[in-house]
């Protein structure tokens, strides 16, 4: 038998021979290539190779176990060593005895022996520091089976050969995709198992027999780092195939952006269908290992959005149609990807058809008003309980079933758009067209400043997402472009919540806005929780609710710094509820009192901080219906927009259905969108539409104040009765479950008022639009003709341009003084002899009697103290009055030039003043040089616009009354007052046109008379250059303002005692820290270098100020 054994041995290790001479055979091969190939992916591939045949080896020599435990061996010897030692002192103490009682002592064994004894316990010694402690009863063999076991299954060829084989061929050869991905499968499916493997042996035996577990885990933990490094090599591989990834990795996370040609292709890059591709590959990648991915795809094109727009506010322009065609092909990815999303809901509901809603409807007795009041509540104040916790609290039979919250997401979608996105596009977009449209009647105000840091989280966040995945194939050139981005991206981590971001908030909602600062203070507290409870841990282990309140504080640190502090105060509740369930069991020895009292003393906080910011509850339900309206709507305008088709007078239509039908609440959000549609129009050149927009939106704006007194004069109630019932809320018991209780009554409450004022708030609009503030018109007619005539000393001041020779008197030129003199003359006549004034003060004042009778006629009312036979003769005298009054007013407008029988036959189109080209006078005046004549020009223009509007509203109150007229007004009083009204407008719409086109002559007369002023000799050379400049002075604004905010990032100066050396560092580089003097400097000097290239700049755009104006005049005006 024992021949039989050593048989086996020896058949064993042969085999192990045999596989270590094949490992490193195969190991060496691995090298050579490596030394020879060298090239970035396939090199990585190769030190994956070593790795993993490293591992290889070791795994075959350390599992070549004993089939007997070692340890227990030399336990065993120790045993014997033991039993035979006490044999032998037993013996001679035996034998000693027998001397002694004999008399005589002779033992001649009795010198042996005793050099045995010592041996034994010499021998017993060595033994003793080699035996550990094994279980008993001694499992030793399943831990030898379970090793065999793995060596018989990762080590056969069928698994480890074929899996690095068909990797190694698809680099070799160039396979098709599916080749690679399959070999990737089996090798991650092998990473997997080998890593599962080790994670049990240590589990069950890695306490007991470390000694034979260590060195397998070991062996394991390094072939599974060489196939990880394989894995990402053959994944970078077939990534480069499609796009090359360092380079696209580096452009993520450059910063500073050098300038702005540099910036529109970062744009280009990110926007390209290879990123595209590149992220979605990625992204579903982390959904099969189980991550939920955020909505990558969007962010990438906000970010997009984000740096246009940053290049748009440094140039201060909108640079011709490259930027304009970029910025409409990411708005139309958005708008394609959002048609898909509604046409797969709407998809969805109709398959749905509320069966399972309406059924947990029913059994649950909940009416549809109760149903949409328990979601509105939840939306108003969320719990985030079922959203975060929601495993941890299973629902017993008593708990209702959650209802639901409506804010489901398609997620099939490549690209998801919730309303919060909807919303971030709108403001993105508002601020590209708003502040960026050159036009002669907007009046440009301040560009808002450059935000680098918003893009930028959003690059480094692809930037983070990419790397996890394709690290393995960068060099390591990629870490100096990373460092600049890591001090920024630490900046902008460490300037969340503070005050300067807290400002740029007009209004603080405690369950849905972010408070970074406020959030911060439950790290500590939970850090000391997690400490105490870790100690516990060694004791009790497998302790429930000890590891339950490990993974409620590890959810609550999982959670983003930018979630509201409601969602952390749900995490402490539900932890203090854990805390409670252990202190009910718990003595005084194990305790988690003190810790449980920091918890509720931050969340009494939270709660006064919550009870604080009731006031304002109903601002942010108006917030909250403003923004629902941009995620509804925005899409629709802007693909009615794009149509090029449409008619100009259904677009009318429908944008003054879009108006008139929003309640007061959203009326100025959509008055917001009709504007910047509006801009949105006049740079994508659509004069029609663009016409459109802004007349709807100047016509509808006149409105907005009443709306806005209406809102505030039906909401003072409700206002009243939240802020007396905020003032008796106060948290007087310190009991945090008396709190609670009292928080979810006080919620119903207050909901009850946010469902009052959303009842005002949702109030048709068109109710308050009856009546309108009206704007006097101005009566200043022009009374100096001195300023609309040229000075007398204009031919000295051309003469000095004119370096020609002295011309004869009998041409022409040679009588230029002459007739100059005489053309000033004429022009001073024919101003002064303008009829235009006095025709302005006669219709002055015959408006104002017309107005003074009608107010008379509306107070006369009769008596009703008189009788009968008084009343109806004082009755029929003022229907005579009224009747006569009504005639003369027909009289009057006859004498005026008015007919009502050409204005009945005259094309009723109510929408025609949508047609009318834009104009604002005093805002083209403003982009021009101010003259003396502009004042009379703007006095006279002052409120015209605004009448015009208002008088359009009136006629259209007019015609409404005259559906269903009065019985004491005749047909012939209607068709006259008709036919009158539609001849006014008539000619109201033609005078508008013509002062119109009137003003922009104007304007391009004024612009080309300076630049005759200003006429040169040709200068191409010069323009080349100065449009050099321009680029360049844009370039360095661009550039230094990101520089600026990267000086932002410097550290402060530290303690010199704890400081650390920065090893890094050559001894020859600076080190600055924010706040010393050499930062000061740096400071100072890129600050004066920003001002003085914006004012280079500033002064080059004055110099072709009118040039502009005449483009900008062209580009909007037929």
């Amino acid at each position: 038998m024992s021949d039989n054994f050593h048989n086996k041995s020896l058949k064993g290790v042969g085999r192990l021979l045999q596989d270590m001479a094949r490992y490193i055979e195969t190991l060496e091969r691995a090298l050579a290539e490596l030394r020879s190939n060298l090239t970035e992916n396939v090199g990585w591939l190769w030190i994956g190779m070593v790795w993993t045949q490293l591992g290889l080896l070791q795994l075959a020599l350390f599992a070549h176990q004993h089939h007997v435990d070692p340890v227990q061996k030399k336990s065993l010897k120790v045993q014997y060593c033991q039993e035979e030692r006490e044999e032998l002192e037993r013996s001679l103490a035996v034998e000693h005895v027998q001397g002694l009682i004999l008399g005589s002592y002779h033992f001649p064994l009795a010198d042996a022996f005793t050099r045995r004894v010592d041996l034994l316990k010499a021998k017993e010694e060595t033994l003793k520091k080699y035996v550990a402690e094994r279980p008993t009863p001694n499992v030793y063999t399943k831990v030898y089976n379970e090793i065999q076991q793995l060596l018989a299954v990762m080590l056969s060829p069928s698994r480890r050969v074929e899996t690095v084989a068909a990797l190694l061929c698809e680099f070799v050869t160039g396979n098709s995709e599916k080749d690679h991905h399959q070999a990737v499968s089996q090798t991650q499916l092998c990473r997997t198992s080998l890593l599962r493997s080790a994670e049990s042996l240590v589990k069950h035996y890695g306490t007991w027999y470390p000694d034979v577990v260590v060195p397998v885990v070991s062996a394991i933990s390094q072939m599974s780092h060489g196939l990880s490094l394989m894995i990402g090599a053959a994944r970078c591989h077939s990534t480069n195939r499609k796009v090359d990834v360092e380079p696209l990795l580096k452009s993520f996370v450059r910063f500073p952006v050098p300038d702005c040609c540099a910036a529109m292709e970062l744009v280009d890059i990110c926007t390209s269908t290879q990123t595209l591709d590149l992220i979605h590959e990625t992204v579903k990648s982390k959904v099969k290992e189980g991550e939920t991915p955020n909505n990558e795809t969007f962010r990438l094109a906000k970010c997009s959005l984000q740096e246009l727009r940053n290049v748009v506010s440094v140039r201060g322009r909108l640079d011709g149609k490259d930027d304009w065609a970029i910025i409409c092909r990411i708005l139309d990815c958005m708008v394609v990807a959002w048609q898909r999303q509604e046409q797969a809901r709407a998809q969805k509901e109709q398959e749905e058809n509320n069966y399972f809603i309406n059924k947990a409807r029913k059994a649950e007795n909940l009416t549809e008003e109760e149903e949409e009041d328990a979601i509105e509540m939840r939306k108003v104040f969320p719990s985030y309980r079922d959203k975060d916790f929601a495993d941890l609290e299973p629902p017993s039979l008593e708990q209702k079933k959650a209802l639901p919250d409506g804010l489901d997401t398609i997620q099939n979608s490549s690209l998801k758009l919730t309303e919060e996105n909807i919303v971030e596009i709108h403001k993105v977009h508002s601020a590209i067209v708003i502040n960026n449209t050159k036009a002669h009647w907007i009046t440009q105000g301040e560009t808002e400043p450059a935000d680098f840091g918003s893009p930028f989280t959003d690059r480094f966040a692809m930037f983070s997402l990419l790397v996890n995945s394709l690290y393995s194939g960068c060099t390591g050139e990629l870490d100096s472009e990373v460092a600049p981005a890591l001090c920024l991206g630490v900046h902008l981590a460490n300037s969340q919540g503070s005050s300067d971001v807290q400002s740029k908030r007009k209004h603080y909602d405690f369950y849905h806005d972010p408070n970074p600062k406020e959030v911060r203070l439950c790290v500590p507290i939970l850090e000391s929780v997690t400490k105490r409870v870790m100690e516990l841990l060694v004791e009790w282990p497998d302790h429930p609710t000890l590891n339950q309140i490990i993974l409620v504080i590890n959810r609550i640190m999982d959670f983003p710094s930018l979630s509201p502090v409601s969602r952390f105060l749900t995490g402490l509740e539900l932890l203090l509820t854990k805390l409670k369930e252990w202190e009910e069991n718990a003595h005084a020895g194990v305790t988690l009192g003190p810790h449980a009292a920091a918890v509720t003393r931050q969340v009494l906080d939270w709660r006064k901080l919550e009870l604080a910011e009731w006031r304002g509850c109903l601002e942010s339900a108006r917030l909250r219906l403003c923004e629902g309206v941009v995620s509804k709507w925005w899409f629709h305008l802007y693909s009615l927009v794009r149509e090029e088709s449409g008619d100009a007078s259904q677009l009318a239509s429908a944008l003054e259905q879009f108006m008139e039908s929003s309640n007061m609440a959203e009326y100025q959000t959509r008055l917001d969108l009709l504007y910047t549609f509006h801009c949105h129009c006049v740079n994508s050149r659509q004069k029609v539409q663009g016409r459109v927009l802004w007349n709807v939106h100047q016509y509808y704006f006149q409105f907005s104040r009443v709306i806005s007194l209406r809102v505030k004069e039906l909401s003072q109630s409700v206002e009243k009765k939240l802020r007396d019932f905020v003032k008796i809320a106060r948290w007087n018991d310190i009991n945090y479950w008396a709190v609670k209780e009292t928080v979810d009554r006080t919620h119903r409450t207050l909901f009850k008022y946010i469902r009052e004022y959303e009842g005002i708030l949702k109030q048709p609009a068109r109710s308050a639009m009856t009546r309108v503030i009206p704007v006097k018109p101005t009566t200043t007619a022009i009374h100096n003709p001195a300023l609309y005539v040229a000075p007398a000393d204009l031919p000295e001041e051309l003469c000095k341009l004119d370096d020609a020779e002295v011309r004869s008197t009998d041409s022409l030129l040679g009588r230029e003084r002459s007739l100059y003199s005489r053309a000033r003359k004429l022009c001073r006549e024919s101003v002064a002899s303008c009829p235009l004034p006095r025709h302005i003060s006669a219709l002055h004042q015959i408006v104002e009697e017309l107005q003074e009778i009608s107010e008379l006629l509306c107070t006369e009312d009769v008596d009703r103290t008189v009788s009968k036979e008084k009343q109806k003769a004082a009755a029929r005298s003022v229907l005579h009055r009224k009747r006569k009054a009504l005639t003369d007013l027909f009289h009057t407008l006859t004498g005026l030039g008015l007919s009502y029988r050409a204005g009945l036959v005259v094309v009723d189109d109510r929408d025609q003043f949508a047609l009318h080209a834009p104009l604002d006078v005093d805002a083209g005046l403003t982009q021009i040089d101010n003259r003396l004549a502009d004042r009379e020009l703007a006095a006279v223009w002052a409120g015209c616009d605004q009448h015009f509007l208002h008088s359009v509203a009136l006629v259209a109150q007019l015609r409404s009354a005259f559906i269903k007229p009065h019985k004491d007004l005749g047909p012939p009083v209607v068709d006259r007052c008709k036919g009158f009204t539609n001849h006014l407008m008539s000619l109201c719409h033609d005078q508008k046109r013509n002062v119109g086109s009137s003003v922009v002559s104007l304007y391009v007369l004024r612009c080309l008379v300076q630049c005759l002023m200003s006429l040169q000799p040709p200068q191409a050379d010069m323009i080349k250059l100065k449009n050099d400049l321009m680029s360049l002075l844009e370039d360095i604004i661009y550039g230094l303002v990101q520089f600026e905010v990267l000086l932002e990032t410097c550290p402060v100066l530290p303690n010199v005692e704890h400081l650390t050396p920065l090893v890094l560092i050559p001894d020859s580089a600076d080190v600055i820290y924010k706040g010393d003097d050499k930062w000061g400097r740096a400071k100072l000097r890129v600050s004066a270098a920003v001002k003085t290239a914006k004012k280079c700049k500033k002064l080059l755009e004055e110099k072709e100020k009118y040039a502009q104006f005449l483009k900008t005049i062209a580009n909007t005006d037929e």
